[in-house]
């Protein structure tokens, strides 16, 4: 049990989801986002904004501040890049068959800036990599999973 200065607190149990989604919003949860309804589920950041590989990706604010600043520079979405990007990994563990759909698909495609990032090779599989405000400059941005 946790004390305060005054009482004891209670043991709890909660669910800890990594989905993109929360699964019973009856239920104490900590996840990654919530609808507005959903009262029980605690908010944690996304695993992103302490252990992506690339270092210096900064404060949530930070992130924004800079997604703004690209956003500023373009004056309309008509001179945003007109092509759909994305950029991830193929891994067993996240979503492989509709990231290689959609690998598959935009091969080859004028329209496509769709690159996979090998993170277990050297700097060179990076190449392909964006920032987050990178993904801005774009008229299309691909999210493979999630609610």
């Amino acid at each position: 049990m946790a004390s305060t200065d005054s009482e004891m607190l209670p043991n709890i149990e909660f669910i800890f989801s990594i989905e993109d989604w929360s699964i019973d919003e009856n239920l104490p949860i900590w996840a990654y986002d919530r609808k507005h309804a959903d009262q029980n589920t605690w908010l944690i950041p996304d695993f992103g904004f302490y252990a992506w590989p690339e270092p210096g990706i900064g404060t949530y604010s930070e992130v924004r501040r800079r997604m703004r600043d690209v956003e500023d520079e373009i004056p309309s979405l008509a001179h945003k890049i007109q092509k759909l990007v994305w950029r991830g990994a193929v891994t067993p563990s996240v979503a492989p068959a509709l990231r290689q759909h959609l690998i598959d698909k935009t091969s080859n495609q004028t329209w496509a800036d769709v690159q996979v990032l090998i993170w277990s090779e050297g700097d060179d599989s990076k190449r392909h990599r964006l920032n987050i405000e990178d993904h801005c400059e774009y008229m299309f941005i691909q999210h493979t999973e999630g609610s």
